[in-house]
């Protein structure tokens, strides 16, 4: 059985890695890299493919890029939906874009 991230944030799901991690053999004979691995393993699929290429191996490296490339994500949704047609206030939506008040 292993632990997989789904909807939690990169947070809720290191808080829960560690605290599974003590019923673990890793976590009696610490190998950063492994626990590493490990982690990353359970991660969405889109922070797994950016963090992977990145081959860290200390934990606390791992989290804080983990929270950044979350952050950026999420960012990135935001910005995403404001995009669109922008229309004159002005106007209040009225006509067509291009159509010049006369």
């Amino acid at each position: 059985m292993q632990l997989k991230q789904g909807n939690m944030t990169i947070g809720e799901y290191a808080s829960k890695f560690e605290e599974l991690g003590k019923y673990s053999v890793f976590f009696y004979h610490p190998n950063e890299g492994m626990k590493c691995i490990k982690f990353e393993d359970g991660l969405r699929l889109e922070l797994r493919k950016t963090v992977g290429i990145l081959e860290i191996s200390n934990f606390l490296t791992l989290i804080h890029k983990c929270h950044f490339l979350e952050g950026f994500d999420h960012n990135k949704d935001n910005r995403e939906k404001n995009f669109g047609p922008q229309f004159n206030k002005k106007r209040n939506n009225k006509g067509k874009p291009y159509d010049q008040p006369q």
